[in-house]
């Protein structure tokens, strides 16, 4: 019996500590400098009326929530903490500094850590937490590799949720071992 609710404890840790952040549903506030002065967001149709900074995450692979107002950056959140940064210039290249800023509402918790994907070809891409619902992004100068190309960021657990998990793991060998030599 009590093998067995140390290993329900640690399994629960486990699965708690891999669970991946839900974005759907929420709403987030984009914001950005630099040659684009505004994100229009997907909710007002992608109008530069007021309020169009806010949208409602998608969860459709083909909607994006964000395009800056210059038409040459596209921003897409997938419901399992992607972050997706698109060319919309047809050529490849980000001219200037796009410094984006993301606030979310109605998140289950706090966003978890920030891991950037590959970077690009050449120029500047990096992103961080300011806030627990807030993250920034910076891209300058940025050669996508590619007409229409792409950057891609995810939300990721955190350091603490990581090591629950290990821990969790390690509890789990940790029984499985005494109760075969028990055997």
């Amino acid at each position: 019996m009590k093998t067995l609710l140390v290993s329900a404890l640690a399994a629960g840790l486990l699965a708690g500590a891999q669970a991946a952040p839900v974005l759907a549903g929420s709403q987030v506030t984009g914001s950005v400098s630099g040659p684009a002065t505004a994100l229009l967001g997907a909710d007002s149709g992608y109008s530069s009326d007021p309020g169009s900074d806010t949208t409602t995450v998608l969860d459709d692979a083909f909607a994006q929530e964000f395009i800056s107002d210059d038409f040459a950056l596209i921003v897409d959140f997938g419901s399992d903490g992607q972050v997706r940064f698109f060319d919309n210039t047809g050529s490849g290249q980000l001219t200037g500094r796009y410094e984006l800023v993301f606030q979310f509402a109605g998140l289950a918790g706090a966003l978890p850590g920030l891991l950037l994907g590959n970077g690009p070809a050449s120029g500047l891409f990096s992103g961080e937490l300011l806030a627990p619902d807030t993250v920034r992004f910076v891209l300058d100068g940025v050669d996508f590799g590619s007409a229409f190309g792409s950057l891609e960021a995810t939300l990721v657990p955190e350091p603490g949720s990581l090591l629950l998990a290990g821990l969790g793991l390690a509890v789990l060998v940790r029984q499985r071992r005494r109760s075969g030599r028990e055997n």
